[in-house]
């Protein structure tokens, strides 16, 4: 248990979040982001996309059910008598239709989902995921990529994938072909085989989600790091991500969440696209919401796998306890 974790629990058990809480009823609405759920310890993919499992979302929806006021995008920003919380997906992971959906039912409440349709088109290997099965499945202990080390035994490995990931959101476009490339040949795995038809939803997924009440957005067309694109090739992502979500399910793209969603992974010429394309709202995922004061880039907080205690934290008190 890291020292957030502690002190969530100490405030916790003493009563202070619960007197937090009441205290903020009138507070900016706190927005929740998940990837997949379920339980990701031994994947060969990125095992940081794992932000909870089945019993502890069940147990999250149950606390916001009871305490707080759950809202959509549309509502947000409405007068509330009680705490608000926006709970949000990325990606499009087919666990989100298989688990989360009916947890979300059981409970009552409603959820938005923000899609890359490019995975459930194609239903191919997600870059982060085919750089972890590079480094997980390797059968060297060390991969070496432009006089760099990256220690693939079990106990680093993780850090390892970590600090690839990290650098192929600092490539441009075109180069991040290469980097993938040059991964899998150092570690001597080469590309991941695709597809990979039991990661993401189908667009009858897609639909029974919608017709079950929940919000759809997107999430651009190939998951790129908008920022690392020009002007025309953000614009022509989203146009095509806004086009897919009207095509397969009969509504406009009014909501979005930016790939990877931090400070500097979108720009001007991604706020311009978003607004030639009728977005209304888009949410980032650097930290807490300020309120939605500006529209495009609405923060949200990372789930990151909180225990009990330190989810509770993060809505009574997200300035200290949200996970950037």
């Amino acid at each position: 248990m890291n020292k957030t974790e502690r002190a969530a629990q100490l405030a916790d058990v003493t009563g202070l979040g619960g007197l937090l809480r009441r205290l903020r009823p009138g507070a900016p609405t706190v927005v929740l982001a998940y990837h997949r759920i379920g339980d990701g310890s031994g994947s060969p993919y990125d095992r940081a996309g794992w932000d909870a499992s089945a019993d502890a979302l069940d147990a999250q929806l149950s606390v916001l059910a009871r305490d707080y006021e759950v809202v959509s995008p549309q509502t947000m920003t409405q007068p509330a008598k009680r705490p608000r919380v926006l709970i949000t997906f990325d990606d499009g992971y087919r666990d989100n239709h298989d688990v989360a959906l009916a947890l979300l039912r059981r409970h009552g409440l409603s959820a938005t989902f923000f899609l890359t349709t490019g995975f459930l088109d194609h239903q191919r290997v997600s870059w982060w995921d085919e750089l972890a099965w590079m480094a997980h499945t390797s059968p060297r202990t060390e991969l070496v990529l432009e006089g760099e080390s990256f220690a693939l035994m079990p106990s680093e490995v993780e850090h390892s994938i970590a600090r690839l990931l990290a650098r192929y959101k600092t490539l441009a476009g075109e180069e991040t072909e290469a980097y993938v490339e040059a991964v899998g040949a150092a570690a001597a795995t080469g590309r991941h085989p695709q597809p990979a038809h039991d990661t993401w939803m189908t667009w009858d997924m897609a639909r029974a989600m919608r017709d079950a009440g929940m919000t759809i957005g997107g999430h651009s067309a190939a998951h790129p790091i908008l920022s690392r694109l020009s002007a025309a090739e953000q614009r022509a992502d989203i146009a095509h991500c806004a086009q897919r979500l009207e095509a397969e399910l009969g509504q406009p793209m009014r909501w979005f969440s930016y790939p990877v969603g931090l400070r500097d992974s979108f720009n001007s010429d991604s706020r311009a696209a978003l607004v030639h394309a009728g977005v209304e709202a888009a949410f980032s995922l650097y930290g807490i919401t300020d309120g939605g004061a500006d529209r495009y880039d609405i923060q949200r907080c990372s789930i990151g796998g909180a225990q009990a205690a330190r989810f509770r934290m993060m809505l009574n008190a997200p300035r200290l306890f949200a996970r950037a």
